[in-house]
């Protein structure tokens, strides 16, 4: 499956799934966006923004996922306002796309979840070649409440390539 062919498959899953998809510049690349918003007592009363941000690199490493998760992040917090922590949470799923993964930026993908101020992201990468999704795996402790919601988005929207 091409990157392209594997894009396709997840702006289908996130419009199936009620997202508006766009396509954005982030950072340096230009990426599919998904968003949506979802709302549950059991967050507080907290409404929730979701981006699922979506590139594509030849070879995904440590340093290229943290800085797109960066700016996935920010570009999510630009779109909902300077004063957003106040209105309703931000909730970031950055994915790169590549041919190849570095075994550090699974490693990456697998060990981290990025919590800034009023915002979170659950960074996540594709590799095309071993057919492989890498997402968050621990236990969240601050913002534990939305980790089994964030799994469950990423799973809806991120095929294995393999059943793409």
């Amino acid at each position: 499956m091409s990157a392209d062919e594997y894009i396709k498959e997840v702006a289908s899953r996130l419009r199936a799934d009620g997202a508006e998809v766009t396509t954005e510049r982030v950072g340096d690349l230009t990426t599919l966006v998904g968003y949506r918003t979802q709302f549950r007592l059991r967050w507080m009363g907290m409404r929730l923004n979701l981006f699922t941000i979506v590139g594509t690199v030849p070879l995904v490493t440590v340093a290229g996922l943290e800085r797109f998760t960066n700016d996935a992040i920010k570009y999510a917090i630009s779109q909902k306002g300077r004063f957003h922590p106040l209105q309703k949470g931000i909730a970031v799923i950055p994915v790169l796309v590549g041919e190849r993964v570095e075994s550090g930026a699974a490693a990456f993908a697998t060990d981290t979840f990025v919590r800034p101020y009023g915002a979170m992201g659950w960074p996540t990468t594709v590799d095309l070649t071993s057919r492989h999704v890498y997402s968050h795996e621990g236990r969240v402790y601050l913002g534990g409440i939305y980790a089994s919601w964030l799994r469950q988005q990423t799973a809806i929207a991120l095929p294995d390539p393999i059943t793409a």
